[in-house]
């Protein structure tokens, strides 16, 4: 809140609550909260009357014919029409002469559209300069009426510094560790939800050497409860995250900090490797993307131990989860069928994750299908046995909502084993001789052995 509309709540409550206030306003002071709310918006810089498509649609056609009779509202919203694709640098230049800069509506109109529409092209730049010389020759005692404007002018060294205000912002944010404070001091948290500007720095943060795979999360889970706001740029920072996080786990074990990444672009992109989502990570780097599939594989894994170790009655599955994860580097897609037990334990332990249903055989059953090359396997719960296909002769069933027992039974697997033995070795030596054989993957006792 400004200070203005601060001063008129305080007034409004003085006048109130001070017997000795005898005078009655000029105002009836059940009417405040209108007058306080018009204020801050009038003050506070929101640009709360932006021109409507149609009005500016008039406007551009007018101000293309040549005429320059404008009305005061129209001067008032040239500014809007300055990145406009039919709007020329000649435009442009024409539109800052019918501006009247000692007008706060008229400069903060200009530095909404700069902020707004920041990028790297020579509108922005013209803009950029017109608003730096504006602000330089203001004296520092006269203030604006735009408390907005007021902060602006106070840090213009930094916003309109054409080449470290991208450095500086992201300096800021590291600083501050939070992104609304810095808004607020520079004064442009009130255009946050439209400030292409925001996410040029944002990027920048992103992409600073400063960042640490820690940090990088924290700001990550920031901006992923405003998504309206961030949408754009959440591939950018895909890309740069995802192998930041993958290269410190493996260096210092940070789990936790990879499980917070793992679900928060779940929740913002979905599923790269299947469903409807599979498009917002188009724009998410090849690495970025291989390494969050893996990052599925393993959580997809650890998901089906996790459920078995609550639902079925095989006490050995620490051998075959020893073994699968030998392999998880190798695993391309995976995908869990779970019956209606299973998936209560799923949610019990708190995620949320898609999976498929298992509409067959025991509720508390659940099946682990994984792709390893040009093969499809399958891990049963309950003792069930691991079936092999090759991948062009089944069906689709990453990503499938629902299946049951007689669809893995009904396509005839190239392969099948019991899990016979397992403290002697016995079904994982001959599984990893297969693998070997057909995959060209080497992996011995030493990778899966207990």
């Amino acid at each position: 809140m400004s200070n203005l509309k601060a001063s008129v709540q305080r007034l409004a409550a003085f006048s109130v609550a001070n017997p000795l206030f005898r005078q009655p306003p000029v105002f009836p002071m059940n009417q405040m909260p209108i007058v306080v709310e018009e204020l801050g918006r009038k003050f506070d810089g929101d640009i709360d009357d932006k021109p409507l498509e149609k009005e500016l649609e008039a406007l551009l056609q007018k101000f293309l014919r040549g005429r320059r009779d404008f009305s005061r509202r129209e001067v008032s919203n040239l500014p809007f029409l300055i990145y406009h694709p039919k709007c020329t640098m000649d435009h442009v230049k024409q539109i800052i002469q019918q501006l009247n800069f000692k007008k706060d509506r008229h400069l903060s109109r200009l530095a909404y559209v700069f902020f707004a529409r920041y990028d790297d092209t020579p509108k922005t730049n013209l803009l950029r300069i017109i608003l730096k010389n504006v602000l330089d020759g203001k004296l520092a005692e006269d203030k604006f009426l735009s408390t907005m404007l007021n902060q602006i002018y106070r840090c213009r060294a930094w916003l309109l510094d054409n080449t470290k205000c991208m450095v500086t912002m992201a300096a800021l944010y590291l600083k501050a560790q939070d992104i609304d404070k810095v808004l607020n001091y520079v004064g442009l948290l009130n255009w946050k939800s439209e400030s292409n500007f925001l996410l040029q720095s944002m990027l920048h943060l992103f992409n600073s050497t400063q960042l640490t795979a820690a940090m990088g999360v924290n700001f990550l889970q920031k901006i992923a409860v405003e998504p309206e706001i961030y949408a754009k740029i959440f591939p950018m920072v895909a890309s740069r995250l995802i192998p930041m996080v993958d290269k410190e786990v493996t260096s210092l074990g940070i789990q936790d900090i990879k499980k917070k990444c793992l679900d928060i672009f779940y929740k913002l992109l979905g599923d790269p490797r299947f469903g409807e989502k599979t498009r917002k990570w188009d724009n998410v780097s090849l690495e970025a993307k291989n390494i969050y599939i893996r990052w599925l594989a393993e959580d997809d894994l650890e998901l089906f131990f996790k459920v078995i170790d609550q639902t079925a009655v095989d006490r050995m599955w620490s051998y075959r989860r020893k073994f699968w994860k030998a392999y998880l580097p190798y695993i391309s897609n995976t995908w869990l069928f779970l019956g209606r037990r299973a998936t209560q334990v799923l949610r019990q332990l708190g995620d949320h994750r898609s999976h498929g249903e298992l509409g067959s055989g025991e509720s508390s059953q659940s099946v682990f299908v994984f792709q390893i090359r040009d093969y499809v396997f399958s891990e049963w719960s309950h003792n069930g046995k691991l079936r092999i296909w090759p991948i062009t002769s089944v069906p689709e069933f990453f990503g499938r909502r629902s299946i049951t027992r007689s669809d893995f039974t009904r396509y005839a697997c190239i392969q099948d084993y019991v899990h016979a033995s397992p403290a002697s070795y016995s079904w994982q030596g001959r599984v990893s001789n297969w693998i070997f054989n057909t995959c060209g993957i080497r992996k011995t006792v030493q990778d899966w052995g207990l």
